[in-house]
């Protein structure tokens, strides 16, 4: 790579200032077929990393994530789900995912530690007494259990928790939200080999096991989990079908929880876990995620995006020990035809070259094809989803990382900083 002085360090501050929309025509060159997009990718991947074509991107340790199922592609429309579960639905999903994912638990059956919460804000009238006092507190236990299924009781969320009223050695935990806002469970296995004093409800992987390395998918390389060796692939294979299969927390959809990347754990000196990080996808083009390390500016372009970003642990080959959920409540559907064409990454890197000041060599880490969720000017309107390019940079002038994105279909180009 050539080098490139690191004199004029204050221009890296502008060093996206041009990343302005510029549509291209799809008759021009740098548009490739959409059903092409896999197999072209990886070609021209090899290309930018032998050919070194730009003297201020480094492209010689890029790693592409992207699926080899990648089904056809769309314009797509995001807008809140309508077809939730009814109170009766919910409460039998709810009782059995309980006896079966804590089915070796002494309290999976016992109903006494089942609480179903009121939407926050909106306790009903008659839960007051007539001199306003509260007298339902807005959290309901087993005993009343006809009246939520029939519906005369509203709530917003089901919860299971072992540990009520003290922190003990036996805690379990699962609270889900049947809209699809929000799910959280763990078995608590991970969190009782550490001998701390803390209730499990806030509990966190990473509060007690640091993170070792960071993967991005496909990934063949073995670990060792609990029950013997298994390839980060096919515990990811495992993760995403517990999630569309056996704990379906929202009616059908067209957006199944798809893995972006695993986080390896050390569990102990022989043992390690999958941190897996997911996020709803669609034909298997996973919607943008949100980077662990988080936000430290706006989006370029001055538009607002939204994200998803959800985790789940595994520390044996057949099951979840944990996990937290969240945006499964949206409605995706496509909203003009199938994509035929699509601007190819050889030509979005090129964008992303052009764009980009000449001060700064940036090292590109990993490159992903996502659906980039624009946020609509109007409140609670659907917003629309755009396939695009994702680039993840670092720059060592200014040791701040940034997320590029070049829209697949018109080559607009926006990024965010962010540390890490």
């Amino acid at each position: 790579m050539k080098k490139i002085s690191a004199i004029m360090l204050i221009l890296s501050l502008f060093m996206l200032a041009g990343c302005e929309k510029e549509e291209l025509n799809p008759d021009k060159e740098g548009y490739i077929s959409a059903d092409a997009l896999f197999e072209t990718a990886r070609g021209e991947l090899e290309e930018l990393v032998a050919g070194d074509p730009y003297e201020n991107v480094d492209f010689s340790a890029a790693v592409l994530s992207l699926s080899d199922e990648i089904g056809d592609i769309y314009e797509l429309e995001v807008a809140a789900r309508d077809d939730v579960y009814s109170q009766s639905e919910a409460v039998e999903i709810f009782e059995r995912y309980v006896r079966s994912t804590f089915s070796d638990s002494e309290y999976a059956d016992n109903k006494d530690h089942y609480r179903f919460l009121v939407p926050y804000g909106e306790t009903p009238e008659s839960y007051f007494n007539d001199e306003g006092v509260l007298v339902h507190p807005g959290i309901y236990e087993s005993d009343h259990l006809d009246k939520i299924r029939s519906g005369e009781i509203k709530i917003d969320s089901l919860l299971f928790q072992t540990d009520t009223d003290e922190v003990h050695s036996e805690d379990e935990y699962f609270w889900w939200f049947p809209d699809g806002s929000g799910v959280k469970m763990n078995r608590g296995n991970c969190m009782r080999r550490v001998e701390k004093e803390r209730r499990i409800a806030g509990w966190m992987p990473r509060d007690d096991y640091s993170v070792t390395d960071v993967y991005s998918l496909p990934n063949g390389k073995n670990f060792s989990l609990e029950d013997g060796k298994i390839t980060i692939d096919e515990a990811a294979a495992f993760c995403e079908g517990y999630f569309a299969n056996d704990a379906a927390f929202t009616k059908d959809t067209d957006a199944n929880l798809k893995v972006l990347k695993a986080s390896v754990l050390k569990i102990d000196d022989e043992t390690d876990a999958f941190l897996f990080f997911l996020t709803p996808s669609y034909n298997s083009i996973p919607f943008d995620s949100l980077n662990t390390e988080g936000m430290v500016s706006e989006f370029s372009d001055g538009n607002k995006y939204s994200f998803n970003s959800s985790e789940a642990l595994m520390t044996r080959s057949g099951g979840v020990e944990y996990c937290y959920l969240n945006g499964l409540n949206n409605k995706v559907t496509a909203i003009r035809d199938k994509m035929t064409d699509v601007i190819s990454l050889k030509k979005a890197a090129q964008i992303l070259s052009e764009k980009m000041t000449g001060y700064a060599v940036f090292e590109v880490n990993d490159i992903s094809f996502v659906y980039c969720n624009k946020q609509a000017e109007e409140k609670d309107a659907p917003s629309e989803a755009s396939p695009s390019w994702r680039f993840s940079l670092y720059n060592p002038n200014d040791s701040m990382r940034y997320m590029v994105y070049v829209n697949a279909a018109d080559g607009h180009c926006f990024y965010y900083r962010y540390k890490g």
